[in-house]
């Protein structure tokens, strides 16, 4: 029903392919992606049904948003260091994880993710 995606660098055309079809079969899909050249050069030329926002998140480094997850139907969170770019040829790991408490952790930091303007 849903998809919560939060990125730091997305720019994996065949995950966007994948995404932009659940999206186009009515699958909400909604994404928070760092603000930074990499996704702008990807994205800004994209004109999809998939609702996505950048945002510049304040760390100990200037402006990284460093989360790597993803939310499907509040019952499933893949999370880890894979950035869906070309970070797919790095030695970096994902996790599927489908505890309750994982998922509703995530969810709520999507949620203030969101918020932050």
């Amino acid at each position: 029903y849903l998809i919560w995606i939060a990125m730091a660098w997305f720019t994996n055309i065949e995950i966007y392919k994948k995404l932009l079809d659940k999206s186009k079969d009515g699958i909400i899909v909604n994404l928070l992606l760092d603000d930074n050249d990499k996704n702008h050069a990807f994205w800004d030329s994209k004109h999809t049904d998939i609702s996505f926002e950048y945002k510049a998140i304040t760390s100990n480094y200037q402006n990284i948003m460093h989360h790597k997850f993803c939310i499907i139907d509040f019952k499933t969170v893949m999370h880890g260091t894979f950035n869906w770019t070309a970070a797919e040829y790095n030695a970096e790991d994902f996790t599927v994880d489908k505890n309750m408490s994982s998922v509703e952790a995530y969810a709520k930091r999507f949620i203030e993710l969101r918020k932050n303007k």
